[in-house]
């Protein structure tokens, strides 16, 4: 076990026990990493690239130093999103998987590839043969049954459709905010 993973245990146990004792550790260890920065640059970013850590590095410190006074209080905010949005029963790795096998899978150009990836997170089968003005039309199905189909699963997606426009919205304003650094470098 390297000295990270150690960290990472003393850090978890004390957040369990004494969570203000884990913001302090937290904070020691960003400190410890933000001195490194400044005496062994990563050589292998750019110029750039190690002003970039070096901020990301100042941001974090500030929000432990001063909790009460940060924008982001905490660091694994991404995580507290996904649980608050209930996501956390939703599969990624499905979603890819179906997405690239059953994307084809529709009459419809463009509507079988985010049918796909829904399908695949929400691990439910969709499309399949359809009735129209009385007559059967057999068409391939779009996912796999790993559970049956609920009306639970309009509000999954739908959350899901509001957590990816939300994280698509936020990526795009981190690239704006670092082409505007970069461009006053």
């Amino acid at each position: 076990m390297n000295i990270i993973d150690k960290f990472g245990n003393i850090v978890g146990t004390e957040a369990m026990k004494d969570p203000e004792k884990a913001r302090r550790l937290l904070l020691t260890g960003y400190r410890m990493q933000e001195k490194k920065l400044q005496l062994f640059p990563d050589r292998a970013l750019p110029e750039s690239g190690q002003y970039v850590a070096k901020i990301v590095m100042k941001n974090i410190i500030e929000a432990l130093a001063k909790p009460e006074q940060a924008a982001m209080v905490s660091i694994f905010v991404p995580g507290e999103l996904v649980a608050a949005a209930g996501l956390t029963g939703l599969s990624a790795n499905n979603a890819w998987k179906i997405l690239k096998r059953d994307r084809y899978n529709h009459a419809s150009p463009n509507s079988a590839q985010t049918e796909a990836a829904m399908a695949g997170a929400l691990g439910v089968q969709l499309a399949g043969d359809a009735w129209y003005f009385g007559t059967l039309y057999k068409k391939k199905t779009i996912g796999d049954a790993l559970r049956p189909v609920e009306c639970e699963d309009i509000r999954r997606a739908n959350r899901l459709m509001y957590a990816s426009a939300g994280l698509l919205l936020i990526v795009v304003m981190l690239l704006y905010c670092s082409f505007n650094i970069l461009t006053l470098l």
